[in-house]
């Protein structure tokens, strides 16, 4: 057996050595591979930017894109420019720092909730609307930066309230300054708002006749989403009271007649805003209330029913017991007509119970 041991290992080694080569090439296939097609980093995603170029009297001069975010065109002594941002916090944040604007301004846009404010950093004012989107439950934040000469807009999703005022720049009454812009901007979101409470009274008044006429769970479960529905509006109104109220006192702000008449009408809708959602969210509260009345009685009359009836057979019931005992001795049980006089009996009995409850209207 020894002189077979040489000849084992020399096997080992040829295959050990073949292996090594085997994989000394893939590697080297992966690496010319890598080489001809390197590896990419994919850069963050661009927002979509809509660029104006405005003069004094609101009139647009020039628009663009976002090259116009990465280098302002030329302008003249009075023109200013909008720069309206439609994208995500994290894509649309890195260009509107690289405008300038306070970081503690830019933070805000970064959180999921952020409520409608007026807030001055240094030469910047950051004004944050609610508008409607989708549907009543669902608003999204509209962001606007005024400085001097700038006013930046931001939306994670396309904004009514922007797309209206794009259309009117140049027309009479329309935004001549950036904080013009901003208040006329709060009057559009604000109305949209104003409209989407418009809608639940017809709704109200549908669920209204469905509960006194043929009622079901499904009405219950929109109640309750309507009420939700209705006092985020109503908060949203009040906020934006608030918002406007602040706009009115800030002391940096050019005073035109346009820009107070935008002021009040902003003002007038929030209050009616929340007027209206406080008022239709009463209206489900006493709707749900009504719901539940009315189930809570129907289910009374139907434990009235089982209730009554159950009382009209008790002696029947009782009769029944008594002669059904397997006694042998039971006098009753001879009679030649027992059974139709018993059968008698009852029948009289429960006809008596059931005039009884009958003028008692309680069948």
């Amino acid at each position: 057996m020894r002189p077979g041991k040489p000849a084992a290992s020399t096997s080992l080694r040829s295959l050990g050595t073949v292996l090594r080569a085997a994989i000394d090439a893939g590697a080297a296939a992966v690496h010319a591979l890598a080489s001809e097609h390197p590896a990419t980093q994919s850069e963050p995603p661009l927002p979509v930017v809509s660029a104006i170029v405005l003069d004094a009297h609101g009139r647009p001069l020039a628009r663009g894109g976002i090259e116009y975010a990465k280098a302002p065109p030329p302008r003249g002594d009075e023109d200013w420019l909008w720069l309206d941002f439609e994208a995500e916090a994290w894509v649309a944040g890195p260009v509107l720092a690289g405008l300038g604007l306070p970081d503690a301004a830019l933070r805000s846009i970064s959180q999921p909730k952020c409520p409608p404010a007026a807030i001055r950093f240094a030469d910047t004012l950051m004004v944050v609307y609610h508008e409607f989107i989708d549907r009543p439950a669902v608003t999204r934040p509209l962001a606007v930066y005024v400085t001097d000469r700038l006013v930046a807009t931001w939306h994670p999703l396309p904004s009514p309230a922007v797309a209206v005022l794009r259309g009117t720049l140049g027309v009479p009454d329309s935004p001549t300054r950036p904080d013009s812009l901003a208040a006329a901007l709060g009057r559009q979101a604000a109305g949209r708002l104003v409209e989407a409470a418009d809608r639940y009274e017809e709704a109200l008044d549908d669920i209204e006749d469905r509960v006194f006429g043929e009622p079901d769970d499904s009405l219950l479960e929109q109640l309750t989403a309507f009420k939700s529905e209705l006092r985020l509006l109503a908060r949203a109104g009040r906020s934006h009271e608030r918002v406007a109220e602040r706009l009115r006192d800030e002391p940096r702000t050019t005073r035109t007649p346009q820009h107070e008449r935008d002021l009040d009408a902003f003002r007038e809708q929030s209050d009616r805003l929340r007027g209206l959602a406080s008022m239709y969210a009463e209206t489900a509260g006493d709707l749900t209330d009504g719901y539940l009345a009315m189930s809570a009685h129907r289910l009374n009359r139907v434990m009235q029913i089982l209730t009554v009836i159950t009382v009209i057979f008790v002696p029947l019931t009782f009769l029944a017991g008594i002669y059904g005992m397997n006694f042998q001795h039971m006098p009753e049980l001879g009679t030649p007509y027992g059974y139709f006089i018993l059968l008698g009996v009852m029948f009289a009995a429960g006809i008596v119970q059931a005039v009884f409850f009958r003028r008692k209207r309680w069948i």
